[in-house]
């Protein structure tokens, strides 16, 4: 009698996820393996049911059969399914030893999306993958290090390791830690040069949070030349791709006619779509821009409602310009104790020329009671900041008369100018939570900005 005809398992296995990969691999990017660039439920189903399929091969070896419980989270997960049965599916194929299953494991667990959250074991399940070589996992490994997350002491030398490591292996997100890490000197020696080389790595790839860092670069002159036009295009790249901070940079360059011609008009659409997104400086610039009319109608009481949102939400450039509207009576009753408290907040977040108002405060007794070596004090943290009038005004106390004394009335301390864009984070690090208000201007803020360093991707 001829001899049975024997079926690999394997081979049966391997043909069904090769069916199923057909059906996966186009909707996920390279390293977003858990949530889909571009879902379809039913190419997911599809995808799922020869994942299963291949799952169903018991006799099957353990890592074929990790890589079709590995298909069939991505599967259920590009079909939106049940967040614990993709859970599961990740965690099966994780436990069989598979990589990538390993990373989407991990960033499950601590983001606690079908499962109770623990950062702990996250971090465990990344590790694994990481010394592996798994390019996403040495990042967000890195990460954990850099704020001291998932039980790990914060370690800024292992953070810059673990960045070097996937970002060598071309992982955007992991290029744009290390020029970071190399920018600031955390972990490593401050490498400006090597900085803006990475970023610019990232961003050839398409990465906003590169094409931003590299922007703010070429606007400063860090690690490059100053050149303000190629600020310009790598800030209207990010900002295209919805990076919010490159938006109000490039709001910024059209305001100031930096990089591009001035057209306040344009530095005003810029700053809405930021400020729609919740950011607080193009909130800010928004009332600037109100306050003096340039780009938007004339309107202080606007500028004030503005100034207020950014102001009660922690931005030290609306606190000094909310404080300065009660200063000045521009938009609301004069009111110098409501202007030194304003003042006062903003002083403390390291806000230069807050602390130059509040000495000023401080020196004529407007809205605090009079004290001159607060004012000093105050003076000499501005000028440190390079604030022009707080070091004119140390030059003329350096001869000033005892307390008590007749002296001179300081000369009137200038408007402070408009904050400047923040500084860029790294790409997919930033999330808002808590409850939003509505500026009535379809402006949404969020009460908290939380770093979520286990957003799901």
């Amino acid at each position: 009698p001829a001899e049975p005809v024997r079926i690999d398992p394997d081979q049966v296995a391997l043909e069904r996820l090769n069916q199923a990969a057909a059906l996966l691999d186009p909707m996920f990017d390279q390293y977003a393996v858990l949530l889909p660039k571009l879902a379809n439920a039913e190419q997911a189903r599809k995808a799922g049911d020869f994942a299963r399929m291949a799952a169903a091969e018991e006799n099957a070896s353990e890592s074929v059969r990790a890589q079709a419980w590995f298909r069939l989270g991505q599967a259920r997960s590009a079909a939106g399914g049940n967040a614990r049965e993709v859970a599961e599916a990740f965690a099966t194929a994780a436990k069989l030893g598979n990589v990538q299953a390993q990373f989407a494991y991990g960033r499950i667990l601590g983001s606690g999306q079908g499962v109770p959250k623990d950062e702990k074991a996250a971090a465990g399940w990344l590790r694994r993958a990481a010394e592996q070589g798994h390019a996403a996992a040495q990042n967000s490994l890195g990460v954990l290090y850099f704020f001291g997350r998932g039980g790990l002491a914060n370690d800024d030398a292992l953070a810059a390791a673990w960045f070097r490591k996937g970002a060598e292996q071309g992982h955007p997100d992991a290029q744009v830690w290390l020029g970071q890490c190399l920018e600031w000197g955390r972990g490593v020696l401050a490498n400006p040069n090597e900085a803006a080389k990475w970023y610019l790595a990232a961003a050839k790839q398409g990465s906003p949070a590169g094409q931003a860092n590299l922007g703010y670069c070429y606007a400063n002159g860090i690690g490059v030349g100053r050149y303000e036009e190629e600020a310009v295009h790598w800030y209207r790249l990010a900002a295209e791709q919805g990076d919010v901070k490159s938006m109000v940079s490039l709001g910024v360059c059209h305001y100031e006619g930096a990089g591009v011609e001035k057209n306040f008009p344009a530095a005003v659409e810029w700053f809405r779509k930021a400020a729609q997104k919740g950011d607080l400086d193009a909130v800010n610039w928004l009332g600037v821009c109100h306050e003096k009319g340039t780009g938007a109608a004339k309107d202080v009481k606007a500028a004030v409602k503005y100034f207020t949102l950014a102001a009660e939400r922690g931005n030290a450039a609306a606190m000094t310009n909310l404080g300065l509207c009660h200063y000045h009576g521009n938009g609301v009753e004069k009111d110098y104790e409501t202007a030194a408290k304003w003042f006062a907040r903003a002083a403390g977040d390291g806000n230069g020329l807050a602390q130059s108002w509040l000495g000023q405060c401080y020196e004529e007794g407007r809205g605090v009671k009079t004290d001159r070596k607060e004012a000093l004090r105050l003076y000499r943290l501005a000028a440190a900041l390079g604030v022009e009038f707080a070091k004119a005004r140390l030059e003329a106390l350096g001869d000033a008369p005892a307390d008590g004394e007749a002296g001179p009335s300081p000369a009137p301390a200038p408007a402070p100018a408009p904050a400047p864009a923040g500084r860029h984070a790294a790409g997919g690090m930033t999330v808002t939570g808590g409850s939003p208000s509505q500026s009535g201007d379809g402006i949404t803020i969020s009460n908290d900005l939380l770093r979520n360093i286990f957003k799901i991707r």
